[in-house]
């Protein structure tokens, strides 16, 4: 038969897994437009790309596992994948709970260099607002990573709101 496999296979092969307790889907967000021309124009592919993770981050998965604060032994498992099961280890990956994906949202501090929008002062307030957890974040069981990455994720939905209100400086 050969090709790829589907996400709903995926998702199949990953909770039959005795290690996976569920898959909680990403949230549904009405993603505003933002016009790019907030920032300076040397810039703004790079703001596109920064925008674009933040949208991405939104949209991904919680992976409810059964390693609780053992990243070591969650990420020597995941390993494993990748020879046996295809797809599988590429869609844990995608977990909005993956540490490396938290600490990527952190492209969301570039989002203040050359801003040339109106309310720069609001956009500082509206950042400073956005609690990222750093290098403890590994420690903590996997339900408390949940509420702080869902409450993560209403932060930055509600910035990008913010950000698709704001106007261009004349």
């Amino acid at each position: 038969m050969g090709g790829e496999l589907s996400v709903s296979e995926i998702e199949r092969i990953v909770l039959s897994d005795p290690h996976i307790k569920r898959i909680v889907p990403a949230e549904e967000w009405d993603i505003p437009k933002i016009d790019l021309a907030l920032w300076s124009e040397s810039c703004r592919r790079r703001m596109n790309k920064s925008l674009r993770y933040l949208i991405d981050f939104l949209g991904r998965p919680y992976i409810i596992d059964d390693f609780e604060t053992d990243d070591g032994a969650r990420r020597q498992w995941r390993m494993g994948l990748t020879s046996k099961q295809q797809g599988a280890y590429e869609y844990l990956k995608n977990s909005a709970l993956s540490a490396t994906k938290i600490q990527g949202v952190n492209h969301i501090r570039q989002l203040k260099s050359d801003y040339t929008g109106t309310n720069i002062s609001m956009l500082q307030d509206e950042l400073s607002q956005i609690p990222i957890p750093g290098p403890e974040y590994v420690t903590w069981s996997t339900e408390k990573k949940k509420e702080v990455v869902c409450e993560l994720k209403v932060k930055i939905y509600g910035f990008l709101k913010f950000l698709s209100q704001q106007s261009p400086a004349s």
